[in-house]
């Protein structure tokens, strides 16, 4: 698959995909790496793996009885439906923030490049997102709450970490050349454009549990 070369041909190919706006390009890195973020997160909630993050919690003050296990169910359900939103969100809206803010340096392009690029951008993403897969049943496999099984897990969300941090440069390097900008205001343009979407990100989690806590807690028991 051409767009593969990306990990190492980065501006060969963010410069292609960004000449031929392949906005189709970006969408498949997209889902593929939505498929294995939900597929991580499967791996953590049926392993146990979120639930223990719980384990010997008190129940907070203040909440009825049974507040805590609602508090897991819907932490669960949140992970399971942010791991597949979260991918197409972070494409749209950092594709859209990019190309708004890379406007007051003077870009020059269409949202379709941008979008191409920003998409192409995400393959580290699904890379970090198969290491973490990994990761994740690996620790399982050795025992959810094993210090070994911990270690595993530990070992994948840091490489995961590193490749979103993979992920910027390449938006870097791919807005710039979808632009026609320098790496300098393509930079300055991701922080603002990476932090915006963080917040919104943070906040839909947190919408998304809240309403979880008050189904649980509103629910016949």
């Amino acid at each position: 698959m051409g767009i593969a070369a990306v990990i190492w041909a980065p501006v060969r190919v963010l410069r292609n995909v960004a000449a031929q706006r392949d906005v189709l390009a970006g969408f498949v890195v997209t889902a593929v790496y939505a498929a294995l973020s939900l597929a991580t997160a499967a791996a953590s909630v049926f392993a146990g793996v979120t639930r223990a993050q719980f384990a010997g919690q008190p129940a907070p003050p203040g909440l009825p009885p049974g507040a805590l296990e609602s508090l897991v169910r819907a932490t669960e359900v949140a992970t399971l439906v942010l791991s597949v939103l979260t991918p197409f969100v972070w494409w749209v809206a950092v594709s859209l923030v990019m190309q708004l803010v890379t406007r007051f340096f003077n870009g020059e392009g269409p949202l379709s490049a941008m979008m191409a690029v920003v998409g192409v951008a995400g393959a580290p993403l699904a890379l970090g997102a198969l290491f973490q897969l990994l990761g994740t049943g690996l620790q399982a496999a050795l025992g959810v709450e094993s210090i070994a099984g911990t270690l595993a897990g530990l070992v994948g969300g840091l490489v995961a970490l590193g490749t979103l941090v993979w992920h910027v440069v390449l938006v870097v390097v791919g807005a710039a050349l979808a632009r026609r900008i320098g790496y300098g205001e393509s930079a300055g343009s991701c922080a603002v454009s990476c932090a915006g979407c963080l917040a919104l990100i943070i906040l839909v989690a947190v919408v998304l549990v809240g309403m979880g806590i008050l189904v649980g807690t509103t629910a016949p028991q």
